[in-house]
């Protein structure tokens, strides 16, 4: 019967001995867990504060469009596209831009020696300022602007026009 008791004495005490070590185990796991549970809390917070920001721009984004809206709305449906954008290949389009660029400078006279000037590697390259609204007409393909996020640019670089 003692022998039995020793048996059951060394095992009680391998299992003990077991238990500390999983508790042990546990604990350092605990620990782990923390730190990663604190550090999903900071990108969590901070997640949100950029929903947060990106919330705002979407909001002046959608000002601007507004915006931007109302004054194509009172152009004539012949200058605008499907997609409410202007239609820089109808003639209406192309007649209404003559006339503004006229209107705000003035008279100009155009001779055959103007045409003439005129390259096959030369065109007006249409941007749209999404700040503003302006249509910028440039010569060349690229525009130096400071805020060059700020323009898109509608050049179809395959121009089927005749120079």
């Amino acid at each position: 019967m003692l022998i039995f008791s020793f048996i059951f004495c060394g095992l009680l005490v391998c299992l003990v001995v077991l238990n500390v070590m999983g508790i042990s185990r546990n604990k350092k796991r605990q620990e782990i867990n923390e730190l990663v549970a604190g550090g999903l809390e900071v990108l969590i917070q901070q997640t949100r504060e950029q929903l947060h920001k990106n919330q705002k721009l979407i909001e002046k984004a959608k000002v601007t469009v507004d915006e931007s809206n109302k004054l194509v709305s009172g152009l004539s449906s012949d200058l605008m596209d499907s997609h409410g954008m202007p239609n820089f290949e109808s003639a209406p389009m192309l007649s209404s831009l003559i006339t503004v660029m006229i209107k705000k400078y003035g008279t100009t006279a155009l001779s055959l020696g103007d045409f003439a000037a005129v390259g096959d590697d030369d065109y007006v390259s249409v941007y749209i300022h999404s700040d503003n609204g302006n249509i910028i007409l440039s010569i060349g393909a690229a525009l130096d602007e400071e805020d060059s996020l700020a323009m898109m640019n509608y050049v179809d670089f395959d121009d089927k026009t005749y120079n």
